[in-house]
């Protein structure tokens, strides 16, 4: 009976400290490859992340 509490509460230490180190990331940048223009669908796509 008491395995199953100990899996438990270091799932939820590990859930929530995972939490707190993406907290303290830095901001996320996508790049291309190349230069892609806003009318294709990649451009298209690239516009829905500004």
């Amino acid at each position: 009976m008491f395995k199953p509490f100990v899996g438990v509460a270091l799932a939820a230490l590990f859930a929530v400290s995972a939490v707190a180190h993406a907290e303290d990331a830095g901001p996320i940048v996508i790049k291309f490859s190349h230069v892609v223009s806003d009318d294709t669908p990649k451009g298209k796509g690239a516009l829905l992340f500004k």
